[in-house]
């Protein structure tokens, strides 16, 4: 038997075709061999009776050991092609999957800084409200400060910008646990 290449979670044609395609191409070489060594024993004892080589005789239905080989190779190079583009899309899967990785690293890393440099507005914008309350007020301002307006829009800003990488990041980590599973997949 030749040994079963590895096949990868997305292969240019599905697992069950080229499953179904492999068991067809071994029952035609069964069917085959079972034919030609039938029609071998029965042609041999019909030319053994009539006193000729069976081993030399290629007639009565029968074919050369060459016509068998050559079926054979046919077979192994259509195998070879296969492996090497299920080889391809594998690699092509594997790269997909490490910028997926580096991209979720990246989002990671965005998400802190923007909680990092949000968790700084905030505390400024407190320690900005705090010292309005201890300054004497002559006449309360009609609407925020300047500044204060600033810091809640830039706070704002931030807190959505912070949600869309959130979600970004947890539809990357669906994305990455979904092809985790397909290529853990390895059929037998």
């Amino acid at each position: 038997m030749w040994p079963q290449p590895h096949i990868p979670s997305r292969p240019a044609m599905s697992e069950e075709t080229l499953q179904r395609k492999l068991a067809a191409a071994k029952k035609k070489i069964r069917n085959y061999q079972r034919r030609n060594s039938l029609g071998v024993l029965t042609g041999a004892k019909e030319k053994i009776k009539n006193g000729s080589n069976p081993e030399t005789t290629t007639s009565g239905g029968c074919h050369s050991p060459g016509d068998v080989m050559e079926v054979c190779r046919q077979i192994q190079l259509e195998r070879d092609t296969f492996a090497e583009i299920l080889k391809g899309e594998r690699a092509t899967w594997q790269q997909r999957m490490n910028q997926m990785s580096e991209r979720m690293c990246t989002l990671r890393e965005e998400k802190e800084c923007i909680m990092n440099r949000l968790q700084e507005l905030e505390t400024s914008l407190v320690e900005l409200r705090k010292q309005m309350t201890e300054l004497p007020s002559l006449a309360p301002p009609a609407r925020p400060s300047e500044v204060e307006q600033q810091l809640q829009e830039e706070a704002e800003h931030l807190r959505e910008e912070l949600d869309s990488l959130a979600g970004q990041l947890q539809a990357q980590e669906h994305l990455e646990a979904a092809s985790q599973r397909t290529s853990s997949y390895r059929p037998s």
